[in-house]
């Protein structure tokens, strides 16, 4: 009988002690720097930007503003009204073969995307030049099912563009800092030395 009552009891607080190794791994992880993937370090500065594009396909725009504004990124109505602006000019996707099976069937993909932009000041000014960030992936053909191909061909696309995402919020972050850091120091120059 006492047995079973310490049996319970140990049940009892087993519970607690799961919480507390939780909170503590939680902890632990949060104190190294663990961040989720896809969470995008925005400095306050940027808080704000226009996006506008040409030949961009809407999967890749409405990922960009979506990722942006998870991050906490205001998406401006116009360019006079954000941080900066960023113009997408186009994205562009090619898939070619890469290797053929002995009956002539493709055996691997090789799927290239592309964009090309710049960043202006909300007065015009452009603060990069027409750029480009590029992707590359290769996947295996599966010969017994065409779905599962355009299933596969369509995640790596969404990968792709988030990848190429990261890439453009990496130029932004440092056009913002040049940017930033060069504006206090043009008002600074113009203040009386004392």
């Amino acid at each position: 009988m006492r047995n079973m009552l310490n049996v319970l009891s140990m049940n009892k607080r087993l519970p607690s002690i799961k919480v507390v190794s939780v909170l503590l791994l939680v902890l632990v992880i949060t104190a190294c720097g663990f961040r989720l993937r896809g969470a995008l370090d925005i400095p306050d500065e940027l808080k704000s930007i226009y996006i506008s594009s040409e030949k961009a396909s809407p999967d890749f725009t409405s990922l960009l503003k979506r990722n942006l504004k998870l991050n906490g990124v205001r998406i401006a109505d116009s360019a006079s009204d954000a941080a900066l602006a960023l113009h997408i000019y186009e994205e562009r996707v090619r898939r070619r073969t890469l290797t053929i099976t002995e009956s002539a069937k493709t055996a691997e993909y090789q799927l290239n995307m592309d964009v090309s932009f710049d960043i202006q000041s909300p007065t015009g000014d452009t603060l990069l030049e027409k750029d480009i960030v590029s992707n590359e992936k290769i996947y295996l053909e599966d010969t017994d099912s065409v779905a599962s191909v355009k299933n596969e061909e369509t995640l790596l696309k969404k990968e792709m563009r988030l990848d190429l995402i990261k890439q453009i919020v990496r130029r932004i972050q440092a056009v913002a800092e040049k940017h930033l850091k060069a504006t206090p120091t043009r008002i600074s120059s113009t203040q009386p030395q004392t």
